[in-house]
């Protein structure tokens, strides 16, 4: 195993076992234990840099780890789009959490997937792309095996 795979594998132990340590030398203690499983063990500097960042993450209240995946939103998004656009909001959530950090299509059938007749989609869409929360990069239309394909900025 690679190094940075190592640390990468002792770093997401610490962040699980972070949510049931009392404090950080609790957590330094479980994570030499797992180093030592290593065939080759990252040297004690390095350990030392991966409970402090996994323990950081917890004392600010960001490790997710063991309590399922989230969809994050910033402020303005909830109080205006969901005000006023809730189908929008709706396909945005859908959209962060199945998609980000890749290209997507929205087409009649992810309308038909998530139960929404097309033009739903395309006034949720439209709503999207008015307010800068997705952009076209590819218009499709060319033909039946051509969608619009969008992007998060």
């Amino acid at each position: 195993m690679s190094e940075a795979k190592r640390n990468d594998t002792l770093w997401r132990e610490c962040m699980k076992h972070a949510r049931g340590c009392q404090n950080l030398k609790e957590l330094m203690g479980r994570a030499m234990q797992t180093n030592a499983t290593f065939y080759e063990p990252l040297p004690a500097e390095e350990v030392l840099r991966v409970v402090a960042s996994a323990w950081e993450y917890e004392t600010q209240g960001k490790n997710w780890f063991g309590i399922g995946g989230r969809v994050n939103f910033a402020a303005d998004e909830v109080d205006d789009l969901a005000a006023q656009y809730p189908r929008a909001f709706a396909l945005l959530s859908l959209l962060r959490r199945h998609h980000w950090g890749r290209d997507f299509y929205l087409t009649k059938s992810y309308a038909a997937s998530i139960g929404w007749a097309p033009n739903t989609l395309k006034a949720a869409r439209d709503a999207l792309a008015t307010a800068g929360l997705i952009i076209c990069v590819h218009p499709g239309g060319k033909g039946p095996n051509d969608p619009p394909v969008y992007r998060f900025p």
